[in-house]
């Protein structure tokens, strides 16, 4: 079956005494009733159609008992999936916004009118509409039972490539720290959403899934690089096979503050205790459900494993997700560093006022720096490293320096960056203006840290950044000590000199 529930359980639930003789038409023949339902009622009349989705309530023939308890798989999606306009049966459609390929648009007036149904953080596959209709639920559930068919308890039958035993065991351990601690911040983002929207007016759990799956925007992205990117029903997959468990999520989410979920520090520590647990061998359903059965966790940190633990209950979403991640091995093998925050890191060090060295992990500035200015800065190693150029921007001009730096892709942890500092022209109306900025490169350029100039002090200065950002493949310091929207600009003696610059990561060194 599509679901790992407890069949005993569900029988407590059931209403019928005894079987009943299985039916022999697809639950859209004709004829066919057209009911409106109360939002409010739709909770519950999806957990009761529950117990028509097992074999043992009909009787018939085996073929005719599979088939209906097939019809009552497809008929608990549709309803999930819900919404259907009456009369004339109008199923919705998914597109992505001819005007905007990141963004997915829903219809439910058979393409009259789009609306916006969620945002990518990175652009996929090409503009295509898709029916969400009881036939597409079929598939999306033949992609799961097909799966459960081939697996027999062994991922390696679902995707070979994570049979350990050879020189590319390292490559499956990176990929499988990634993936992991993808899975939980999949875990993290969704129990926001379910703690933060009332559910009755949610029209099934495929949307909160949806919803979430930003979270894992780099990891399409990246597969659409390398030509890795799923069909939609593997998406869908996934979603349907973590809907089993929703019922008890919700339970385990009553009191819970959503601000949990939000602690970055705690959902490495829990991704990192499932890694532990499962590095160095080929991943096992059994290893994944009960690498949280006692983690030693407290905090933030425990509550995060207990919900986690929840949906790696279900060995169909492990199943899925196994196989959905496991292109991240090529990925790595292929030379980018996801970077595991598990075990190891490195610190590179930038020293732009010394001409050489030996300290390991250490750039001397010998005329040849590995970062490039890009509109603002010359290096001078005598002047004292990176200094300020004046730039005319067209509408605004600046004394500053503007530095770049490329990568393979990393996790990077940590961005310090120190000069000496003297302020040149800024009128008192723009002293809010940003003095100093941070960026890294993840998909879309992302602001790391800012300072304005109203808080800029002279003299020796430093600003230092401590996080995690992943995939990282550029990196952009920008600082700057004027300000002017004259025509043209005013120049005003002020002067910037970036001399040192460090970066920490995690994974190999890149430098």
């Amino acid at each position: 079956m599509v679901f790992q529930n407890n069949p005993k359980a569900i029988k407590r639930y059931a209403p019928f005494f005894k079987p009943l003789a299985a039916p022999t038409a697809k639950i859209d023949d004709d004829p066919v009733v057209c009911i409106k339902l109360n939002e409010q009622w739709l909770p519950f009349v999806i957990g009761a159609i529950e117990c028509l989705r097992w074999d043992d309530l009909y009787k018939g023939t085996p073929e005719e008992i599979y088939f209906a308890a097939q019809e009552a798989a497809r008929l608990f999606l549709v309803i999930s999936l819900g919404n259907i306009d009456c009369p004339g049966d109008a199923m919705p459609k998914l597109r992505q916004n001819p005007s905007d390929p990141c963004q997915l648009q829903v219809s439910y007036d058979d393409g009259f009118s789009w609306e916006l149904a969620f945002d990518y953080s990175l652009c996929l596959a090409s503009e295509t509409t898709i029916n969400v209709t009881v036939n597409m639920a079929e598939i999306m559930h033949t992609e799961i039972t097909n799966n459960m068919a081939i697996y027999e308890g062994d991922i390696t039958n679902v995707y070979p490539g994570w049979e350990y035993g050879d020189a590319d065991d390292e490559y499956r351990d990176d990929a499988l720290c990634w993936a992991i601690r993808q899975w939980v911040d999949l875990v993290c983002e969704l129990a926001i959403k379910i703690l933060h929207d009332d559910l009755n007016e949610e029209k099934g759990f495929l949307d909160q899934v949806a919803d979430t799956l930003e979270t894992v925007a780099i990891m399409v992205g990246l597969m659409v690089t390398w030509e890795f990117f799923p069909i939609w029903a593997a998406y869908a997959a996934i979603a349907f096979s973590l809907a089993s468990e929703a019922t008890e999520i919700y339970a385990e989410l009553v009191e819970v503050d959503p601000s949990v979920f939000e602690d970055d520090e705690a959902k490495e520590d829990v991704a990192c205790a499932i890694y532990l647990e499962m590095k160095g061998e080929t991943p096992h359903f059994p290893t994944w459900r009960d690498a949280l059965l006692d983690p030693g966790l407290t905090g933030n940190a425990a509550t995060i494993a207990r919900i986690s633990w929840v949906w790696q209950q279900s060995e169909e979403s492990f199943v899925q997700f196994m196989k959905f991640v496991g292109d991240m091995i090529a990925i790595s093998k292929n030379g980018t560093g996801l970077g595991c925050p598990c075990e190891g890191d490195w610190i590179h060090t930038w020293l732009f006022t010394e001409a050489s060295g030996s300290e390991p992990h250490t750039t001397y500035a010998n005329g040849a720096p590995q970062w490039a200015p890009d509109r603002g800065g010359y290096f001078d190693l005598n002047d004292g490293g990176w200094c300020s150029t004046e730039e005319d921007l067209g509408a605004t001009g600046h004394d500053r320096v503007n530095l770049l730096i490329y990568l393979p892709a990393r996790t990077i942890t940590r961005v310090s960056v120190e000069a000496i500092y003297h302020e040149g022209f800024v009128p008192v109306s723009k002293m809010g203006e940003t003095s100093f900025a941070d960026y890294v490169v993840s998909g879309t350029e992302k602001n790391l840290m800012h300072n304005s100039f109203a808080f800029q002090e002279e003299g020796q200065k430093g600003w230092h950044w401590n996080g995690i950002k992943e995939m990282c493949t550029r990196i952009r310091v920008m600082w700057r000590c004027s300000w002017s929207a004259a025509e043209p600009p005013v120049y005003g003696d002020g002067d910037v000199k970036v001399y040192k610059i460090v970066v920490e990561g995690k994974g190999v060194c890149p430098f």
